[in-house]
């Protein structure tokens, strides 16, 4: 006999959805347009959104993506890290086996290559276009840069389940 504990949790979480602050996000209907979204045949001009933006994503990490993951993993790998930094969230949720970890992975990887390249461009900026009159001018103005440094947090119930995400 099952335990009816999750059940009960997701009704709860139901029952208050409209006290949800995030809810905004979940219901605005500003998930881009459905042939971005579809499961079904997914053609590579459907992940070059992540190519065309000023942020793109390096051409050797969406070439390796492509080569690896389904369409539904592109899918939410794309709408991830297009909508990162716009508020909102993506929610990847499944059965055991369907890939969610890998897909995390990816979807890191993607948001720490565009929070490293932003970085990236800040320091290439203020040694390129910079002229500081003192070396210690140069040197506060690339600590400044060094407070974007890319961080990512990632929590999870258990050390285990940190290990199956990191390692």
């Amino acid at each position: 006999i099952g335990s009816n504990i999750t059940a009960l949790r997701e009704f709860n979480a139901l029952s208050r959805a409209d006290k949800i602050p995030l809810m905004k996000y979940l219901l605005d209907g500003k998930a881009g347009n459905k042939d971005e979204i579809t499961h079904g045949s997914h053609t590579s001009s459907q992940f070059d959104p992540l190519a065309a933006s000023s942020n793109a994503l390096p051409v050797g990490f969406r070439i390796f993506i492509k080569s690896k993951m389904n369409t539904s993993q592109l899918a939410a790998i794309t709408a991830a890290a297009r909508e990162y930094g716009d508020g909102g969230f993506t929610l990847i949720k499944g059965p055991p086996g369907t890939g969610k970890s890998t897909t995390l992975v990816s979807v890191l990887n993607a948001l720490h290559l565009r929070q490293y390249q932003a970085y990236y461009a800040a320091i290439e900026r203020i040694v390129t276009e910079s002229n500081p009159t003192t070396h210690f001018e140069e040197l506060a103005a690339l600590n400044r840069a060094a407070e974007v440094k890319p961080r990512i947090l990632v929590c999870a119930p258990s050390n285990a389940a940190i290990d199956n995400v990191i390692v």
